[in-house]
Formats: C-alpha cells, sequence, structure tokens
C-alpha cells in the first residue's frame, strides 16, 4: 500500500521512511505541501502520515487540504504531534482518523496503520456495495436499461448542456401497441421476451450517448441530443422498421407481431424558450397518443417540435 509522508523535518522524515519501508510498505515523501500535492496528483497514497504543525498550515486546515486533494479517493489521515501538543488532541480527532504522540515507536506505528488498512478496506467494500445497490436501483431489471428515476437522474447534465451549448434536442415516446392483451394471450414469458427483445433492438439503433430507458410497463423513452427534428424522425422510423420486421417467439413457437407507435418532440434552442424534462415528455406523449389512436404503426411528431423556435 502506498504511503505519503509530509515533514518538513528531514530527520523525522526519514526515520518514518524507515520504519516503513522495513514492513514493506510503497513510501512517498513531501517535506512541503506543494510537493505532498505533486506526489498526490500522480498517485492515491491512502493512507498519509503528516506532521500536524507545517509551516504551511495549521493542523486542522492541513486536515481539510488533505481531504480534498482528491475528492474521489478514500483516505486515512494520521496526524504525528509532540509532546508538547498533546493538550490538543481531543480538537485533533475531530479532523483525523488517528493520532500519534510523539517520540515515535515502532511498534505502535505499524500496528496504527494495520488499523488504518482495515478501515480502509472497509470503507472501499463499503463504496462497492454503495455502487451496486445504486445500479440496481437505477436498472430496469427485465431489459437492463435505465429505469424512470435513472432516466431523470442521467438527463439532468445533458439538458444543462443542450441549453448551454445551444443545440436542438429530440425526444421519442415509444409505445407498443395492444401489448398488454398480447401479453394476456400469450403469457408471462413472452411479456417478458417481448420487452427484453425491443429494449435490444433500441440499443443496436440508437447512438452510444443517447439516452434510454423504460419508461412504462410498455413503454420506452429516448433522448437524442444534438437531433434535429428530421434526423430524429429518421430514427424513429428505423425503430418502428425494426419492431415490426422481428417477431417475438411464443410459447408454442409461433411468432408474434410487435408494433409501436412513436411519439417525436424536438426542443429548438430559442429566446425565452424553456427545456425541461417533463414538458418533453408530454410533448412527446401526445405526440405518441396522437400515433396510437390513428392506427399504431407510425410515428407523429408534436405539433410544438416541428419548426425551430417552438417549444
Amino acid at each position: 500500500m502506498d504511503i505519503l509522508v509530509i515533514d518538513n523535518r528531514a530527520a523525522q522524515r526519514t526515520q518514518v521512511e524507515k520504519m516503513l519501508k522495513g514492513s514493506a510498505y510503497a513510501v512517498h515523501t513531501a517535506g512541503t505541501l506543494d510537493a505532498a500535492r505533486v506526489v498526490l496528483e500522480r498517485r492515491s497514497s491512502p493512507i498519509i502520515i503528516a506532521r500536524w504543525d507545517m509551516p504551511e498550515r495549521s493542523g486542522a486546515a492541513l486536515a481539510r487540504w488533505l481531504r480534498t486533494t482528491g475528492l474521489t479517493e478514500i483516505r486515512y489521515l494520521l496526524f504525528l504531534v509532540t509532546d508538547g501538543q498533546s493538550a490538543g488532541k481531543e480538537l485533533l480527532r475531530t479532523v483525523a482518523d488517528d493520532v500519534l504522540v510523539g517520540p515515535l515507536e515502532e511498534d505502535e506505528l505499524m500496528a496504527r496503520l494495520s488499523v488504518g488498512e482495515r478501515v480502509l478496506r472497509l470503507e472501499s467494500d463499503l463504496r462497492l456495495t454503495a455502487s451496486r445497490l445504486d445500479k440496481q436501483v437505477m436498472l430496469d431489471e427485465l431489459t437492463g436499461l435505465m429505469n424512470r428515476r435513472a432516466l431523470y437522474r442521467f438527463s439532468g447534465p445533458e439538458l444543462a448542456r443542450t441549453r448551454r451549448n445551444a443545440l436542438p434536442l429530440s425526444m421519442m415516446l415509444i409505445n407498443l401497441d395492444g401489448f398488454t392483451d398480447l401479453a394476456a394471450k400469450h403469457g408471462n414469458a413472452w411479456h417478458d421476451r417481448a420487452l427484453a427483445h425491443v429494449a435490444a433492438l433500441l440499443r443496436n439503433i440508437v447512438r452510444p450517448y443517447d439516452q434510454i430507458g423504460r419508461w412504462d410497463e410498455d413503454q420506452f423513452l429516448v433522448l437524442l441530443p444534438d437531433t434535429e427534428a428530421e434526423s430524429a424522425a429518421q430514427v424513429a422510423e428505423r425503430v418502428l422498421k425494426a419492431v415490426a420486421a422481428q417477431p417475438v417467439q411464443g410459447d408454442s413457437g409461433e411468432p408474434v407481431l410487435v408494433k409501436a407507435s412513436v411519439g417525436l418532440h424536438t426542443w429548438h434552442p430559442g429566446r425565452g424558450r424553456v427545456l425541461d424534462f417533463d414538458k418533453l415528455v408530454r410533448e412527446a406523449e401526445r405526440a405518441m397518443h396522437r400515433a396510437s389512436k390513428d392506427g399504431g404503426n407510425r410515428v407523429q411528431r408534436s405539433a410544438s417540435g416541428t419548426r425551430p423556435g417552438l417549444a
């Protein structure tokens, strides 16, 4: 494990380095905070041993600086203090993970580092578990696509980029025509296969940076950044053709055809035009319902998203 030792006193820095290398740690040293920053930019150094009263900063300020240098890293901060500083030990504990009061003993240092390593492993495991749980919460289990919550969450940065760069943005809302009746006729297994099948088709059609998710039981939503209405309509037509051309096998082996209705809305940058995710959905949903009402298996554009300047 990498350890960074920060101490402006060369003799003490060498002493700690010798102890650590004797226990097979990868050791990096810095005599100033500027030098420490250079090391931290190149290496993660999850454990940091630092002198409490570095000349450049007070102990508390040094701790805050170390915490915010590389925000994504998990760090364990062990501070070294002198006997004369032991009165400030309780205050130090509020900003550090551990404290060693001099004179420094090798056995005690190794014991403290062993505790630090266990803490870091635990924190890492907790972060990994949280990441997995977050991913599970954000994914639709059946299709592997983003769910509605994830679409709301991850559309935010894309909408911000669209506003900032004054780019067009299109949204498709795809409804599987008569899907409830088909699922009732062919069963739950067919229902699941059909949804996974359509999800796979959509993945193959949209671009890697388009956002795609399952919006409702039998609906999918696709966000198309930097896409004009005409280009979005072409994508929507490809979706219809792909869905209609590839039946989903029923339990008895018979091909079951699935059709779709696509509602399309395009936002164009313009003065006073508000870009809002819910408004995009409402416009695409209205268009989708019109497509279904007109017989399905077709693309319908929203009335307000057909010409630049309207939103």
